[in-house]
């Protein structure tokens, strides 16, 4: 089935349903921060659990032999489409390594390589998108650095909550890394209202980005 990417705003995906307010696509994302042989982080694994709704509408006429399971192999063109589509958009995600906390926001970085390992399952009610997101050059989280991963969407096309369980993990880390999770303030109601009037192919102003930046979940990262 042929899907439409969204071309103005998150082109995560395909476009929703008639949906008609910011935000039209709810995810509960995990991830896992990936490092090499060297102690730095070299990539982060993202998956990502779509809405009952929007997982309904993107796995509409996948089950090619029809026994009621989506298997990887129905799945995978989504899958790449999906993945091909998130590079405009920097993946949802941005990292920054800094000494001082306060410059955090000068130094975020979007220079990531192609995705890999990526796919799509289905348990019958929720679909997640799985992919692996390599830095194009490594971030070392020293003894007095900090290193600081964002997934959010700016736009608020995509709402990421993240999930309940283990949402964030080190895995590979040296020694003495320790991880903090900031999540996002409660999005104040009269800027909700606000949101709530975009339509899906509007364009989020200035003055309420300022507001949907500070909706990013935050993984902190200091080793030493």
């Amino acid at each position: 089935m042929t899907r439409l990417i969204i071309s103005s705003l998150a082109g995560l995906l395909v476009l929703a349903p008639a949906a008609q307010a910011h935000p039209h696509v709810w995810v509960d994302a995990s991830a896992r921060i990936l490092f090499g042989g060297a102690g730095a982080i070299e990539a982060i694994e993202h998956s990502w659990t779509f809405d009952e709704a929007f997982s309904a509408y993107l796995m509409q006429g996948l089950d090619a032999n029809g026994d009621g399971v989506f298997s990887r192999d129905e799945t995978a063109e989504l899958a790449e489409l999906n993945v091909t589509s998130l590079q405009e958009f920097f993946y949802f995600t941005s990292i920054a390594g800094a000494m001082d906390t306060d410059r955090i926001g000068d130094l975020f970085s979007e220079d990531f390589d192609a995705p890999t390992n990526y796919y799509l399952d289905h348990d019958g009610v929720r679909t997640t998108l799985t992919f692996t997101l390599p830095l194009q050059a490594p971030v070392t989280a020293a003894a007095h650095d900090l290193v600081v991963v964002d997934i959010f969407d700016p736009e608020y096309f995509v709402a990421f909550s993240l999930a309940e369980r283990d949402p964030i993990e080190l895995v590979g880390a040296p020694t003495g890394c320790a991880l903090t999770l900031d999540e996002p303030p409660e999005l104040d109601d009269s800027y909700a209202s606000i949101l709530a009037l975009i339509p899906a192919d509007g364009i989020v102003p200035e003055e309420l980005l300022q507001v949907t930046t500070q909706l990013a979940n935050r993984a902190r990262v200091r080793c030493g």
